[in-house]
């Protein structure tokens, strides 16, 4: 690269205050970065995001630059950027790229093709996270745990082998694209200009999302409750109609569920409980230092049931979701850590769960991330746009909590990987169940701090179905995306216990083979199984034997419930109402999951369109005459992986219109998710139009989309 061209990026030491939007130029002249937003024709506006000096040596060694487009970029500028030898990593908006290539090709480009804006070197600030401590004279000697997350997985073994020339960093663990290492602060900014990093977070603590309370101990019940005593709610089942898609035949026959948790009853299938030894397929292990996939603590065993435990020894009255599936047990925890360990590389598990036949892998564990885009979240992204018939299913978490005292649980507390855009990310709403399990009031659980104002202070964990449990965590995300998708009764759910001597019975006995628990972990498994049921539901009904996964998603979201205005009712903001508007929001996305809705027969004429389309292209629109009184249409679609460094992670976007038949045009128009979703009140729907706003990263063009289409 030429000199001048560097020096033309030189910055100085400067603070880490965000820059605001528009401050030196229009907004569609920024690149939005977590670091801030940059004009990246103006030296002024990077030293504003850059958190310390950047040396000459730094920018002239560098092959990773961010390369803006004066317009949406489009196939003939990616051409040109393939023409010279360059990679195409990830996207920024607006209208920028991250690319690899050489700094002789890229001191060219801008005089080579009139639609460059600008190109500068991909920065080590803009990979820092600003949750990472910065290091200073008095904390450069403090460690912390990080996570670094390369381009490209061919690059781990030379930059483990420069991080041995880093001092003060130790590597804990590295597969795949990620890197787990203990470092002193002062180090951080060295492995953030490793060649190949492109983003460096907290490692952030990995836990089961089910929800401990003080009370647990307390809870378990003495002596054993007989079946006798059932109302038909212990499972979760019930509130969600499954009985209905039972009754039609949809059991999850023929499906594979995958799920990554502490493993699954005894690990053995010699031993297996009664209700697992007919749907079982098969184990693994995955945990450290452990090769066996037994549950010494429990969480999973109760996970698996509730996808598909087919109730033999409750003869037949605790049923799994989808009873008739098989299951890919993948377990997680480590008997001599004592704790649940995921690797590094999430690929890993969703990579297994696929080869051994599973499309539908049911994850109740995640990190507590206030809906940041985090490198677990690009990772799950990541899989799904390379697998797009391959579901994964994360639990949003429990981190629920009142804590500005208004009666209403706070927002923006969602976990990861449940932030990221293609999962389809599951809250917990209520169960309804008075008896057993924990039927405490939510003012004296948890220290009875966490929802201590009415009306959530008097209210129970399970006796309203059409309330959200209290812990569930919130939307929206931290860059304004809408989660959770959906939500299923979490609270005081049955299922089952695992038989290996000291398992945790986690909320009480149900009895020797059941027991009760609570938490999204208890609500995803439930939507695993729906997910499973649906998509034996389209193969049958509707002829498709590899759905989308972005089609089962939107047949879910497109059929749910709407809770509004929640379990307190029509009681304003000010007095702690559940629900201030209709779904889709972020307390229960598009509502609580109905397999009765989601499995309609095509004799009900309830679904009028049901489709995986082939794509759509920038600036063009698919259209789709409709009749049939059509007064709601969803489209949903996998989109490429963001960049963790970037403050917007949607990448592709497309638009929803409807034309009705008495001449007005309905628009669904987000600019931050993969979901649109248009409810028309009055009149029908004679025409369904997709459009192709910006698609930087298609196939071969095109984005691939998901669409449903009912009365």
């Amino acid at each position: 690269m030429k000199l001048r061209m560097i020096q033309r990026y030189m910055v100085g030491a400067v603070s880490a205050t965000l820059w605001l939007i528009g401050s030196l130029a229009t907004a569609g002249e920024m690149i939005h970065l977590k670091r801030g937003s940059v004009d990246p024709t103006h030296t002024e506006s990077i030293n504003k995001v850059m958190p310390s000096q950047m040396t000459l040596q730094e920018a002239m060694s560098t092959k990773y630059f961010i390369v803006q487009f004066s317009e949406v970029i489009t196939e003939a500028d990616k051409a040109f950027i393939a023409e010279k030898g360059a990679e195409i990593l990830r996207y920024i908006p607006e209208d920028a790229l991250i690319v690899k290539a050489s700094p002789e090709s890229v001191a060219h480009w801008q005089e080579e093709n009139k639609s460059v804006r600008a190109v500068i070197p991909y920065l080590h600030g803009f990979r820092m996270s600003e949750d990472l401590e910065p290091a200073s004279v008095f904390s450069q000697f403090k460690r912390a745990k990080v996570s670094i997350k390369l381009f490209a997985e061919k690059d781990l073994e030379a930059t483990l082998s420069a991080i041995e020339n880093i001092s003060g960093v130790e590597v804990l663990d590295a597969g795949g694209k990620v890197i787990y290492a203990e470092t002193l602060l002062s180090a951080v900014e060295a492995l953030a200009k490793l060649d190949g990093v492109e983003w460096v977070q907290p490692l952030g603590q990995v836990k089961l999302m089910d929800m401990p309370l003080d009370e647990l101990q307390m809870s378990a019940l003495a002596e054993e409750r007989g079946y006798d005593k059932t109302s038909g709610y212990e499972t979760g089942t019930k509130v969600m109609n499954f009985e209905a898609a039972w009754d039609r035949g949809y059991t999850g026959q023929g499906q594979k569920v995958a799920m990554a948790d502490t493993g699954l009853d005894s690990g053995d299938t010699k031993t297996l409980h009664s209700d697992f030894l007919i749907p079982f397929f098969t184990g693994f292990a995955f945990g450290l230092f452990t090769d066996s996939w037994e549950d010494p603590m429990g969480h999973g065993t109760h996970v698996a049931g509730s996808v598909l435990s087919n109730g033999t020894a409750s003869g037949g009255l605790f049923l799994g979701g989808a009873y008739n599936a098989k299951m890919v047990a993948q377990g997680m925890w480590s008997k001599m850590l004592k704790g649940l360990t995921v690797p590094p590389q999430l690929e890993r598990l969703f990579k297994h769960g696929y080869e051994n036949g599973a499309r539908v892998h049911t994850n109740s564990w995640g990190k507590d991330a206030a809906g940041a885009y985090d490198n677990f979240a690009q990772q799950a992204d990541e899989y799904m746009w390379q697998h797009p018939d391959m579901l994964l299913v994360f639990a949003a978490g429990n981190s629920g909590v009142d804590e500005n005292k208004d009666g209403r649980i706070d927002e923006l507390s969602m976990g990861s990987p449940a932030s990221a855009k293609n999962v389809l990310t599951v809250g917990a709403s209520e169960n309804y169940l008075l008896e057993g399990g924990i039927q405490r009031k939510l003012g004296e659980l948890k220290g009875g701090d966490a929802w201590s104002v009415e009306p959530l202070a008097g209210d129970r964990l399970s006796d309203n179905a059409n309330g959200i449990a209290a812990f569930s965590s919130r939307g929206p995300t931290a860059d304004g995306r809408l989660k959770p998708d959906v939500v299923a009764p979490g609270t005081n759910i049955v299922s089952n216990c695992s038989q290996v001597e000291g398992a945790s019975p986690l909320w009480g006995n149900y009895n020797q083979d059941y027991c009760y628990s609570g938490g999204t972990s208890m609500s995803t498994p439930l939507v695993a199984g729906a997910a499973a049921v649906v998509r034996e539901y389209l193969a049958n009904e509707h002829k498709m034997n590899e759905p989308s996964a972005a089609l089962v998603k939107a047949v879910l979201m497109h059929s749910a419930d709407d809770l509004y205005p929640g379990q307190y009712g029509e009681i304003g903001r000010q007095n702690g109402q559940e629900l201030l508007v209709p779904g889709p929001n972020v307390d229960q996305g598009y509502g609580r999951v109905n397999m009765e809705t989601a499995t309609s027969p095509l004799a009900n004429q309830y679904y009028t369109m049901v489709l995986d389309a082939p794509g759509v292209a920038q600036g063009e629109s698919v259209s789709y005459a409709v009749s049939g009184g059509i007064h709601k249409v969803t489209l949903v679609y996998t989109d490429a992986p963001g960049s963790s460094a970037s403050a917007k992670a949607l990448v592709n976007n497309l638009d929803l219109e409807v034309k009705m038949n008495d001449g007005r045009i309905l628009k669904s128009t987000s600019t931050l998710n993969n979901s649109e979703q248009i409810v028309a009140q009055q009149g029908e729907i004679s025409e369904v139009v997709v459009r192709g706003v910006n698609i930087p990263q298609g196939r071969d063009g095109v984005l691939p989309f998901a669409l449903v289409v009912s009365r």
